[in-house]
């Protein structure tokens, strides 16, 4: 006897999404911060516990350090636990609809990259949600130097709720 497991999204094309579905799937995922607001939080928290050797990264890429001692990478630590505790973090896709939002956000995004010369190889919806989101535009690019991808980074940032879709459902 043989018996085959498949996951409800691979399966075919990709249910259809309803405009209702599309604005619930944005406001169940969409962070209660962007990158750069919890950078923003993180940095705050160190200047009061006095913490000054991390150097903040633009575009919400986090902190470097140098120099660290462990007091210092402990308060870091309580820092990001503090956020974590402060603001919920959006759950996983699971729907279409969710899937949906994702990809739409990623497409503009994709795009964005395009504009600066850089190649991106986009799949179609159904496959995005058949490989249940495993792409996103920054994904398998060509190795750079890091002021290129400072620039890719500041220009086009890597959080998907930087950008909005052109078009939704229902419009």
């Amino acid at each position: 006897m043989v018996i085959l497991l498949a996951s409800a999204a691979c399966a075919g094309p990709a249910p259809a999404v309803t405009a209702g579905e599309y604005r619930a799937a944005e406001a169940r995922l969409r962070p209660a911060l962007t990158e750069v607001e919890m950078d923003d939080f993180i940095e705050a928290c160190l200047e009061d516990q006095a913490v000054t050797v991390f150097t903040r990264l633009p575009g919400g890429q986090g902190f470097i350090g140098e120099n660290v001692s462990p007091r210092d990478s402990q308060v870091m630590e309580d820092c990001k636990d503090q956020l974590l505790a402060t603001f919920e973090f959006p759950p996983p896709p699971e729907s279409a609809a969710d899937f949906r939002v994702l990809y739409d956000r990623y497409l503009v995004q994709a795009e964005c990259l395009r504009s600066l010369g850089v190649t991106v190889d986009v799949p179609s919806f159904d496959t995005y949600y058949d490989q249940l989101g495993d792409w996103f535009p920054y994904q398998n690019l060509e190795p750079v130097d890091g002021e290129q991808w400072q620039l890719w980074n500041d220009t086009c940032p890597q959080s998907p709720w930087e950008y909005e879709p052109a078009t939704r459902p229902g419009q």
